[in-house]
């Protein structure tokens, strides 16, 4: 990736979008665990590497199934939708080329020209190019930042307090 064409905040803003990605990993990792009801380690053996898109296309359909309201498919589905978003954004942001939006002259290359801030990054899309603007960074980092609380909130929400509630109400109908 050519940094030069990008000030000093928007590559701040390109490592926020790594760093809030491996949370957005980690709580995905989470939820398909509980989804699959397999641990995580299982989980590696059926999908060695695999990449967050594609847990996310099994989570989203995993856990649409295991929803019964559609309601809180809708809601699961959005969530999932806006973090599919967030990481085609995360994959041209870390993997796309950059450059000014003007295009790179051969002058600015030799001259080490000041970063304008004006600048985008391109990667290959499977009909056309898929282009990402830097003074999107800090909003798309942003908005990573709140996805896994939000992932994390409607796991809680939906799956986690609903089980330990039901388990309560099974150990006390036990005690005497």
């Amino acid at each position: 990736m050519r940094t030069d064409n990008l000030t000093d905040k928007q590559l701040a803003a390109i490592g926020r979008i790594a760093v809030n990605s491996a949370q957005i990993d980690m709580w995905v990792d989470i939820v398909l665990s509980y989804v699959t009801g397999l641990t995580e380690d299982q989980l590696k053996v059926i999908q060695p590497q695999a990449m967050l898109g594609t847990k996310l296309d099994v989570l989203s359909t995993l856990g649409k199934q295991k929803l019964k309201s559609k309601k809180r498919q809708m809601e699961f589905d959005k969530i999932i939708s806006a973090i599919k978003q967030t990481n085609s954004h995360r994959v041209t942001a870390i993997h796309g080329i950059w450059q000014r939006e003007n295009g790179n002259t051969l002058s600015s290359i030799l001259m080490g020209a000041a970063p304008d801030g004006k600048s985008k990054a391109i990667r290959k899309g499977s009909k056309q190019p898929i282009v990402l603007k830097a003074d999107k960074l800090d909003a798309i980092a942003d908005e990573m930042q709140e996805q896994p609380r939000i992932l994390m909130r409607f796991f809680m929400e939906v799956w986690i307090k609903p089980a330990a509630r039901k388990s309560v109400a099974k150990a006390r109908a036990k005690s005497p």
